[in-house]
């Protein structure tokens, strides 16, 4: 249990709870990883605290009480053995020790309730979720993987999360409190040329990575919506634009893309493709994508071809009836931007990209390129990059994008979750609620 996860009466937190709020001097309290009682009654809303979860042993209540009263409460607590030992000794823990994580164990997927709560080490930051996303390569992971990624078992699911930071390492530059999205990274952790040792995902209560990896988010922001922007925005937006460490297994340049420049997006109402049409808008692009006349899953009145083009692509193209390489032959595109992974696709690009310009795809790792091609083919895998998410944080803050959510389940509710993005019938981020009231 966490030692403070009562509803505060001080009229700093309008009733809130002491471990989401009170983190710092102005907070007029105690927090879960700091004992800063700046003010008498911080110290007594501490004291009432411990009083109620000890109140069956009045020797314990006692010892607690004359402790804290003498002790020195600045600093963190991890900085006080002395305290944590006598907490600890006394049936209280400074932190929450055990979690609900979902676990992959021998290719099966089960929810484990007594999960140990990790703790972060230099430069990392201890993470209490809120809410996950699901993506497809979530479900790749767990029948085996790709050629590229594996996963090494027993593991923790999930890359995307929204949350408060309640734990930081030694180096971190991020406080306490914090509200913050974040990318634990797939090249990072999973790549079968060595990653960092295996995943600790997102589909559980807690979950600790790297502090460069998260991007803070303001208050008023929604923190369901944001779950859904980590790995398929990252993905959209490097490869548009930048590459930031994402990599091209061709060595090969990524996308530049600027205002006034044509770009087509193959897949405009897939996951990351949505982002793609968004943020290409965003910058000035003259914005074509391919989609299909199939009614939207959620809803049911309007179509992928409606719901793209109100994303603002210029054009969209019914991929079902119409071949976007013979209805766009001669156009001369600055780049194509493949989100469905189609070998055909790749063969057709010469005729509409300018002779030498991208053809950047996430979809297709084994590609068929015909031997006169004059595209420049790149695969590309995104990197964890926490400066490029405040990026597109301030894109989502500025209205000029926006997370579309198919739909919600529970964390217990995992596996349903995963099924509706294996059988595609999502339209938008599908969110998992972990912690949704904090």
């Amino acid at each position: 249990m966490a030692l403070v996860a009562t509803p505060c009466e001080s009229p700093a937190c309008s009733g809130r709870s002491f471990d989401s709020y009170h983190s710092s001097a102005s907070g007029g309290g105690c927090s879960v990883q700091s004992l800063e009682c700046y003010n008498p009654s911080g110290r007594d809303l501490a004291l009432n605290y411990i009083d109620s979860l000890m109140a069956h042993d009045s020797t314990k209540i006692q010892s607690s009480r004359s402790f804290l009263s003498s002790s020195n409460f600045s600093g963190r607590w991890e900085e006080h053995e002395d305290l944590c030992d006598h907490l600890e000794g006394c049936g209280l823990e400074s932190v929450q020790k055990e979690m609900r994580a979902w676990r992959v164990v021998a290719g099966e997927l089960e929810l484990d309730t007594s999960a140990p709560v990790p703790k972060p080490g230099k430069g990392e930051v201890l993470v209490k979720v809120m809410h996950a996303s699901v993506n497809p390569i979530d479900w790749k992971l767990m029948g085996g993987g790709t050629p590229l990624f594996r996963a090494r078992e027993p593991y923790t699911p999930g890359f995307d999360f929204s949350g408060v930071i309640e734990g930081v390492g030694p180096g971190t530059d991020i406080e306490i409190g914090e509200r913050v999205i974040g990318y634990l990274g797939l090249m990072e952790t999973c790549s079968v040329e060595g990653g960092e040792g295996g995943l600790a995902g997102s589909f559980a209560e807690y979950c600790c990575l790297p502090s460069s990896r998260v991007a803070v988010i303001p208050g008023y922001s929604d923190p369901r919506e944001l779950a859904g922007l980590p790995l398929a925005g990252l993905t959209a937006y490097q490869a548009l634009f930048t590459g930031s460490g994402g990599r091209s297994l061709q060595g090969g340049p990524l996308g530049s893309l600027k205002k006034g420049q044509k770009v087509l997006v193959l897949g405009g109402s897939t996951g990351t493709g949505c982002f793609g049409v968004q943020l290409a808008k965003a910058v000035g692009a003259r914005v074509t994508a391919t989609a299909s006349d199939a009614k939207m899953p959620v809803g049911g009145k309007q179509t992928k071809l409606d719901w793209v083009k109100s994303l603002g692509a210029d054009r969209v193209i019914n991929y079902r009836v119409r071949d976007w390489a013979e209805d766009l032959a001669g156009q001369e595109f600055d780049m194509i931007f493949d989100c469905v992974g189609d070998d055909s696709d790749v063969s057709k690009a010469d005729k509409v990209l300018k002779s030498g310009a991208p053809f950047v795809s996430i979809a297709n790792f084994a590609p068929t390129i015909p031997k006169d091609c004059r595209t420049k083919f790149a695969n590309f895998i995104v990197a964890a990059n926490g400066d490029d998410l405040s990026e597109l944080v301030t894109l989502t803050e500025l209205n000029k994008l926006e997370v579309p959510v198919d739909s919600a389940h529970p964390l217990e509710n995992l596996q349903d979750a995963l099924e509706r993005s294996r059988t595609s019938r999502a339209a938008g981020k599908i969110i998992i609620d972990v912690a949704p009231l904090l």
